[in-house]
């Protein structure tokens, strides 16, 4: 039988996190200086249709939540399983995520006619957000974006997945049925839940 405690522990409350599967997923934003920079994060989710609002959440030490609140923008681009290297690059702590240019589509306007936030080339999807409001929370801040635009793959790759410290692939039984089969651990990620930079 499993554990079931009144008080839980960080390493307790992580674990219990890092059992909730989900997809990898790279917040990018133009710096102060116009780099394109990158951060991976899991703690991404839809939030309304209409309109149209997603929201992540960040450490408010973190460099990308600086960056952010500055350029009152931010990107998601939504991996899929040739974003392997590109996550682990935005994963690790304390060095330069700067965006290489040849991960990156060439400059894209969004609806409103500016230059969207970086685009990585291998995203499954990318949501181009004006930033539209915050929430403090512990440490955290819940960022609400306003989507300004969005751009589909055309290629059929499996998405990226994140489960208990590693990368997952989710495959297809001949009958029909998924199963997620175990890919790479990710060292960086390990006992971490949500990846901040």
């Amino acid at each position: 039988m499993g554990k079931s405690v009144s008080d839980p522990g960080a390493k307790l409350f992580r674990d219990a996190m890092a059992s909730f599967a989900s997809g990898v997923n790279v917040v990018s934003v133009w710096d102060g200086d116009g780099r394109p920079y990158g951060m991976t994060a899991s703690a991404f989710t839809s939030v309304s249709v209409d309109p149209q609002l997603v929201l992540v959440c960040l450490n408010r030490g973190c460099r990308t939540y600086r960056e952010i609140r500055a350029e009152s923008a931010f990107g998601v681009n939504i991996l899929g399983q040739q974003g392997r290297e590109i996550a682990d690059h935005c994963a690790r702590p304390g060095v330069d995520k700067t965006l290489p240019a040849d991960w990156l589509r060439g400059p894209t306007l969004n609806e409103s006619g500016n230059e969207s936030a970086p685009h990585l080339r291998d995203a499954l999807a990318f949501v181009d957000c004006a930033l539209d409001s915050e929430i403090p929370a512990g440490g955290h801040a819940i960022l609400v974006g306003s989507v300004r635009s969005i751009r589909l793959a055309e290629s059929g790759q499996a998405p990226l997945v994140y489960f208990r410290g590693g990368y997952r692939r989710i495959s297809e039984h001949p009958d029909g049925r998924l199963r997620a089969a175990t890919a790479q651990t990710h060292p960086q990620i390990h006992d971490q839940r949500k990846v901040q930079a």
